[in-house]
């Protein structure tokens, strides 16, 4: 608390005015943000997803047989963490778009995440077979992602690589493997992922810096770890 008032004061003798110097450090907090936390960013992302759901909320009370809106209000619910909320949603999406292999995937991600992985695994497996480049590989990863944490490692193993054939320069991919790999014993691994998820991040154009930061400064934070267990006892 000291602390901000200090810049505030030092910031109002430089300016001259208290509300100058207000304008100021709110500027200067905006630019910060936007470069590097995005907390603003993501604070304005669920505003604008809870504003999509509410919409297509009244437009499905409207005309319940929407299956287009059905489709996007299961996606937005699964975006938000939502997949029981999705889940009915995207069901009765998938009996007029059982062809599309977006509603197949957030279909599969929300069975998945209800308890139901046979389905879910196998619509997901559909949607990345019908289209092996639909979202940049994502259905792979998260396929990956959900049998790492069920401790089912050689099947993690095959949806990671197959991830990785579609997608060779994912931040949060990378990190993603880092933490499989410390979770099964391979730290010298993981560094290398780690480095690699670091290594791309520092590469990538600005406007995919954005959308990664947060992958890479969780690369970094694990990156030590990684390194102190392939180091082994000392």
């Amino acid at each position: 608390m000291l602390s901000r008032f200090f810049i505030f004061y030092i910031v109002t003798l430089l300016t001259g005015s208290p509300l100058l110097a207000l304008l100021v450090i709110l500027g200067l907090y905006l630019a910060i943000d936007y470069q590097f936390t995005g907390v603003l960013r993501r604070g304005v992302n669920i505003f604008r997803l809870e504003s999509e759901i509410a919409g297509l909320r009244r437009e499905i009370a409207l005309n319940p047989h929407n299956a287009s809106a059905l489709n996007d209000i299961g996606r937005l619910l699964v975006m938000r963490g939502k997949e029981r909320e999705a889940l009915p949603y995207l069901e009765r999406a998938y009996e007029r778009l059982s062809d599309s292999e977006e509603t197949r995937y957030y279909l599969g991600l929300a069975s998945l995440a209800t308890g139901s992985e046979p389905r879910g695994a196998e619509l997901i497996l559909k949607a990345i077979e019908k289209n092996p480049k639909f979202r940049y590989g994502e259905p792979a990863l998260r396929l990956a992602e959900y049998y790492a944490r069920k401790g089912r490692s050689d099947e993690a193993q095959v949806y990671f690589d197959r991830f990785f054939s579609i997608h060779s320069s994912s931040p949060e991919g990378y990190y993603k493997l880092g933490r499989f790999q410390l979770q099964i014993g391979r730290p010298a691994q993981a560094v290398e992922s780690f480095r690699k998820a670091i290594e791309i991040f520092k590469l990538s154009p600005s406007f995919k810096k954005r959308q990664d930061r947060l992958w890479a400064y969780k690369a970094r934070f694990h990156l030590g770890k990684a390194r102190f267990a392939a180091s082994g006892p000392r």
